[in-house]
């Protein structure tokens, strides 16, 4: 009788603890993979708003509620209309804002109860908890121009992030 060759016991456990160790290292690299792109998504979506704040008050429409040129302080501006924004162009259009009366500071921190909360009207590709403050921060210079400082503080999955933007609208 002739031996055959063959894989024993040892070999075929070994081979697959190998090949499951590759599987689980892949599908960890996959989900990581996943949750950096959705991320980046909500920062993509977030920082789309604090330029779009910006550029607002650099346009013709912000004119009404500017403070007078060359007052002093800073004055302190949110978004009061929901924004209704597709996640596939991040296009942001009908902005309105509303002066806060209320001494008021730079945020660092966003939560549900925040006055500089955004309110989206269409909530598709966006995680249930995900929370956005913007704040824009107008300042008028004494040359009759205005620095705009656009800020934006949204949560991912790493916790609490943070954007700004600064900008100057010309007399």
């Amino acid at each position: 009788m002739k031996k055959q060759k063959a894989f024993g016991l040892v070999e075929i456990i070994i081979s697959l603890a190998v090949f499951g160790t590759a599987i689980i290292a892949t599908m960890s690299l996959t989900v990581r993979s996943y949750v950096t792109v959705k991320n980046n998504e909500l920062g993509d979506l977030a920082n789309s708003i604090m330029i779009s704040s910006s550029e607002y008050f650099k346009s013709p429409n912000a004119k009404t509620i500017l403070p007078a040129a060359g007052t002093s302080g800073s004055f302190y501006f949110n978004l009061t209309s929901p924004i209704n924004i597709n996640p596939g162009t991040q296009t942001v259009t009908n902005l309105s804002f509303n002066r806060q009366t209320q001494t008021s500071q730079k945020i660092n921190t966003c939560d549900s109860g925040s006055a500089y909360k955004v309110a989206f009207t269409n909530t598709t590709g966006l995680p249930n908890n995900f929370i956005l403050c913007n704040q824009v921060i107008i300042q008028p210079q004494a040359d009759g121009s205005y620095m705009i400082l656009s800020e934006v503080v949204f949560n991912t999955s790493k916790g609490l992030d943070q954007s700004e933007l600064i900008g100057y609208r010309l007399p």
